[in-house]
């Protein structure tokens, strides 16, 4: 199978990016679409629109990072980049940070992956690559 990772451009403009990749592989199947754009803090576990059976078959997955404080799942989304996803059969998984400090940061001068702290993304990643 596929992954395809893809950094998405615009989203405040119109969703030009997520709606041009949509576009570009609507004859695809997609299975699963994950967005991380809760900031680069400490994961706590995923939002997901799977429902019954799919979200039953997702629970022992997610469980695993449950030692690690980061495996929560729960009802909801993904994100506004990848929900043009959804119509091609898309699973959405959005990343829960501890976003507290959030709005310290975003779209400020402060928004540079140097105040980023090193553990944290690495931690987000990891569950990313879990999941």
């Amino acid at each position: 199978r596929t992954i395809r990772v893809v950094f998405f451009a615009n989203e405040e403009n119109g969703l030009r990016g997520a709606l041009a990749h949509a576009e570009l592989h609507a004859g695809e199947r997609h299975h699963a679409a994950i967005e991380s754009d809760r900031g680069g803090f400490a994961p706590l576990g995923f939002t997901t629109t799977a429902r019954g059976d799919a979200m039953d078959a997702l629970r022992p997955i997610t469980a695993a990072l449950a030692p690690f404080h980061m495996g929560a799942l729960l009802p909801g989304g993904g994100g506004a980049d990848i929900a043009p996803l959804a119509r091609h059969g898309a699973e959405l998984f959005g990343l829960v940070t501890i976003a507290q400090r959030y709005f310290d940061y975003h779209h400020s001068e402060q928004d540079m992956v140097d105040n980023v702290d090193p553990r944290e993304l690495a931690l987000g990643a990891a569950a990313l690559a879990g999941v």
